[in-house]
């Protein structure tokens, strides 16, 4: 059966679906509006995707819903950027499994390998991975800038090893749809100024920084993502 003849049948079986949803959530209350649109969007996306193997459509949806239903699920220990993070390695992992080949198409020259660790030595660092897990190690002697990007997958990115310029260093961050997880010298100073949507900060170990110790500041956004700032 052809692709296009099964999204039009999804398509057409669940629209019906939904038609009687929508009468029942008016006679009987079953939730509010703004919920029951999200489920009428993302469920079909989700069917056609598991048919047609397209897993970044597949665990993303669902864990964006495990988020909306997150209190009568009692699941709100585990989101947002839990569940997103779990979603993202989830995508990660069943795309290798199949053996994607088109996902390539999805992420340009941009794509980072599976497993990836390495060292970067530079006065101005910077990383991106996308759809895939990576481990960097930064060296420097006199860090000003560092420009790290994660977009559907899992950075860890060590700092024990950089020295920051004596008038202090700024890192840029965009995390979006994953986890990040930074190791910062405990001796380092720290200003975040993250703007987060949908996600959270969190911080772990002892900051034991002087007051004249020099001032690493955060900067970036974060959709749908973890960041978690590890005092090593």
């Amino acid at each position: 059966m052809k692709k296009t003849k099964v999204r039009k049948i999804i398509w057409g079986v669940f629209l019906i679906g939904a038609a009687g949803l929508v009468i029942a959530n008016a006679m009987y209350d079953l939730m509010s509006f703004l919920p029951l649109i999200c489920v009428i969007l993302l469920l079909p996306l989700i069917i056609e995707s598991i048919v047609c193997r397209n897993f970044v459509l597949v665990f993303i949806p669902i864990a964006c819903l495990g988020i909306i239903f997150a209190e009568p699920l009692g699941i709100e220990s585990i989101t947002p950027w839990p569940i997103l993070a779990a979603a993202a390695l989830l995508t990660i992992g069943f795309s290798i499994i199949f053996h994607q080949k088109g996902i390539g198409k999805w992420l340009g020259n941009s794509v980072t390998s599976w497993e990836d660790i390495e060292s970067i030595v530079d006065e101005e660092l910077s990383c991106s991975v996308k759809f895939g897990s990576t481990t960097k190690y930064f060296v420097s002697d006199d860090m000003e800038k560092a420009y790290l990007n994660c977009e559907f997958g899992h950075l860890m990115a060590y700092f024990d090893e950089a020295k920051l310029s004596v008038n202090g260093g700024t890192l840029f961050l965009n995390a979006r749809f994953g986890g990040v997880e930074l190791f910062i010298p405990k001796h380092w100073r720290i200003e975040n100024k993250l703007a987060t949507r949908f996600g959270g900060v969190n911080e772990s170990g002892r900051n034991n920084a002087a007051s004249d110790a020099p001032l690493l500041t955060i900067k970036g956004n974060t959709e749908f993502a973890g960041v978690e700032i590890k005092f090593v």
